[in-house]
């Protein structure tokens, strides 16, 4: 392996690791704390018995440009995906989804992220399995919802399920009847381009 310190000069004690991948081990670099610490872990490949393409390791990730967690899906639909729209399991297609299509629907999955300039700041999938698909579907965090009055006036605070309008919002009047139909809160109110900003948290 190679030892890089910080700064020519530099009386602090933290240094940078790099490791080749020799005799058998991935290629990694570790960024090493004043106690000889790793505080930060970049692995290129095959992390223990993963054969992944590379793992960080830290004990905190901020996130700057991002406001939900999302995972990739394929959906089943003819009508247009738009960032906003509200998808449920779509139980003819094994791990793909739909626009969801009826009120309080216990199917309900997440949100098509990206609406309104809210992008995702983290994406989860395995690619080539299953467990992939073409579009990012906000499942916790910030989003931008498309929705409707049709169940009445949406205020922050309302919980929220799924419309008879295909892939909208509308606020919970009986919670009883929502139960593991609710996409999350309400943080705004109907704006006039028809989003509502929620906190995605499926109850």
């Amino acid at each position: 392996g190679y030892h890089l310190s910080i700064g020519e000069e530099s009386s602090r004690s933290e240094s940078i690791h790099f490791f080749g991948g020799d005799q058998g081990t991935p290629p990694f670099m570790e960024f090493v704390d004043g106690n000889g610490d790793a505080s930060i872990t970049i692995w290129g490949y095959g992390f223990g018995q993963s054969q992944t393409l590379g793992r960080i390791i830290t004990d905190q990730l901020e996130i700057r440009a991002g406001s939900d967690l999302a995972e990739y899906f394929d959906i089943t639909t003819d009508a247009e995906i738009k960032p906003g729209m509200i998808t449920s399991i779509d139980p003819q297609n094994s791990g793909r989804l739909k626009l969801s299509e009826s009120k309080y629907d216990k199917k309900v999955v997440g949100v098509v992220s990206g609406a309104n300039g809210l992008s995702p700041g983290m994406f989860m999938g395995q690619r080539e399995t299953i467990a992939h698909g073409s579009h990012p579907i906000a499942l916790t965090g910030r989003a931008f919802v498309y929705a409707s009055d049709e169940n009445g006036p949406i205020q922050p605070g309302d919980f929220l399920t799924t419309s008879s309008t295909p892939g909208y919002a509308m606020k919970v009047s009986k919670l009883k009847k929502a139960r593991g139909a609710i996409i999350g809160k309400a943080m705004s109110t109907l704006s006039e381009d028809g989003f509502v900003l929620v906190l995605i948290n499926l109850q």
